[in-house]
């Protein structure tokens, strides 16, 4: 069995005095290429989160920008928006990433760059976080290049910047740090990895619920995976001690966040989205859900429409699913790896659970 070390740095593609730090490089240069193929606008001034239609237009940028001018003028986060209705908490009703980092953005420069930048910084790690994670697997250089750029994007990702979906964004590019983390910690015996998780949950948790637990069931099958599953995993690993660690981990995580997550609890009843309100029951709750028919979008964007072509069943819907033949051909490619069999299976089985 490859010790800890050697597998974070097996290179199989990569010449005897080509240096790892080159292969970062070369592979951080990709997927900042990659991504300016759709970024590039903001180097003219422009903004990247939608026309008139996109959320952050409608609501996200105001809320921002009142949380950003209170700030500096008052030198705290404001802890009440008197201008919608007859006022909201600010905090507690959830006006976007206040306590994500982010928005020290909107301390130093203009809100509409600032928040423009923030996607675009995630847009790169994505891709970049990906790669790393995809090599700490003991994948070739030019097999994580290639995920990294191919998840970077993928219409999940990619398409989330035009409403201005920074919060979904933001969890995405975070996803691929987290399973790296936790690798680190279970199969590298790195125990400052646990350390690191509890602060990427805590970022999960400050981007955006949602798509946060979801993913946090994504990791707690990747983490019995981890432990019980991966023929990698170190021979003397304890289950109920390893397992124990990536909960204490999740719970300072989730800790971590208490200054948005209590008000948020406290808040709920009063919510339009509450039990009783106008927004709640299976039906509200199933509405934005992918209809079966709009699997094929996964290989061609445009078969359900796209924004005002859009004719499938969800109320409105600003993204798209896409990921592309060349990505989904590969992905079958490794159906026929004997030697990471039980590692495609359980990627595999996840991505079909997620998906139903």
């Amino acid at each position: 069995m490859p010790s800890a070390n050697s597998t974070l740095s097996t290179s199989p593609s990569a010449g005897p005095t080509r240096s790892y730090a080159l292969d970062h490089t070369l592979a951080f240069a990709l997927c900042l290429g990659a991504a300016m193929l759709l970024l590039w606008p903001l180097l003219t001034g422009q903004m990247l989160f939608g026309g008139s239609r996109s959320d952050m237009f409608i609501a996200g940028y105001s809320f921002r920008l009142f949380g950003a001018e209170s700030f500096l003028a008052n030198g705290a986060i404001p802890q009440w928006n008197p201008y919608l209705f007859g006022g909201l908490p600010y905090i507690a009703a959830m006006h976007g990433d206040i306590f994500y980092p982010t928005a020290w953005l909107r301390w130093i420069m203009p809100v509409d760059v600032a928040i423009t930048l923030g996607m675009a910084i995630h847009f790169v790690l994505t891709g970049w976080f990906t790669y790393r994670f995809c090599r700490s697997l003991g994948l070739s250089w030019n097999a994580s290049v290639v995920a990294g750029v191919a998840y970077e994007l993928t219409g999940i990702v990619a398409s989330q910047m035009s409403p201005g979906h920074d919060g979904k964004l933001f969890v995405a590019a975070i996803a691929p740090l987290a399973f790296w983390t936790l690798l680190g910690a279970i199969r590298h015996a790195k125990t400052w990895c646990y350390g690191a998780f509890a602060f990427v949950v805590a970022l999960m948790v400050l981007g955006h619920y949602h798509p946060a637990y979801f993913l946090l069931i994504a990791l707690g099958i990747w983490a019995l995976y981890l432990v019980f599953f991966d023929p990698e995993r170190p021979a003397d690993v304890n289950p109920v001690k390893t397992l124990g660690l990536s909960l204490v981990a999740v719970v300072v995580g989730c800790g971590i966040t208490a200054l948005q997550v209590l008000p948020f609890l406290e808040y709920m009843p009063f919510s339009p989205r509450a039990a009783g309100g106008p927004d709640t029951g299976w039906e509200f709750a199933t509405s934005y859900a992918l209809p079966p028919s709009e699997i094929f979008t996964l290989l061609l964007p445009q078969f359900n429409g796209v924004l005002d072509q859009y004719w499938g069943r969800n109320p409105i819907k600003f993204h798209t699913e896409y990921m592309g033949f060349l990505p989904l051909a590969l992905a079958a490619l490794a159906l026929g790896d004997k030697a990471r069999r039980r590692l495609v299976i359980v990627i595999g089985v996840s991505a079909l659970f997620f998906l139903m």
